[in-house]
């Protein structure tokens, strides 16, 4: 089952991840006040570019042999990595999340102005607004199966572990993630470039221990 939306949020955007993917080191780096007042531009222009959108699809997991992870409507992954997350689950969730290709344009006009530094900063601006559109689409999940007394995996992406970025394209196809805009190169990298995509795994939440049980 895929659900594909315009996801209405306000995205974050917090200025110490920021610095964090500029390469800042907390309490080493000192932030001179030319780059804070950049950050404070550059997350105001990007806020009138970014197009929040995400593709979500979910599934009965089978496992038809070792390492082996078979989703309906035809998605087979082949890794142990997989596999070993979703060991205990039913279930298992993708997505994909997108905010959409104008930061990056804009980015490419700075760079074509020479302007690089602030292409350098509205850069680290959009991979954070896209690592908390994951974020928060792993928690809307999260609170959604919750609802049923099941509890949510971290999540893992494709390009990590076993999991090779070829991967994506059966898995982006699987999410429908072209709805939203999402597409890939010959080498499997998604543009637009700021976007995520993940899978996690469902599984029944632990009974609560009686305090009047005694562990053995």
């Amino acid at each position: 089952m895929s659900d594909n939306r315009r996801h209405e949020v306000l995205l974050k955007i917090p200025a110490p991840a920021v610095l964090a993917r500029l390469g800042y080191s907390k309490g080493k780096t000192v932030l001179d006040a030319a780059t804070a007042a950049a950050i404070v531009e550059e997350t105001d222009i990007a806020r009138k570019l970014i197009v929040p959108r995400q593709a979500i699809a979910h599934a009965p997991i089978n496992r038809p042999g070792k390492s082996l992870i078979s989703l309906e409507p035809g998605l087979i992954i082949s890794s142990a990595h997989i596999a070993g997350l979703l060991a205990d689950c039913t279930v298992a969730y993708g997505f994909a999340v997108t905010i959409g290709p104008h930061v990056e344009e804009k980015r490419a006009q700075y760079l074509a102005r020479k302007e690089t530094f602030r292409a350098l900063i509205l850069d680290a601006i959009g991979s954070v607004a896209a690592e908390e559109l994951a974020e928060l689409t792993h928690e809307s999940i999260r609170a959604e199966v919750a609802k049923d007394n099941q509890v949510a995996t971290p999540r893992f992406s494709p390009g990590y572990g076993d999991w090779g970025l070829s991967a994506q394209l059966d898995f982006l196809k699987w999410l429908a993630a072209d709805q939203i805009g999402i597409r890939l190169t010959d080498h499997c990298q998604m543009v637009p470039e700021k976007s995520v995509s993940a899978i996690l795994g469902i599984r029944t939440a632990n009974p609560p221990v009686s305090p009047f049980v005694k562990g053995g």
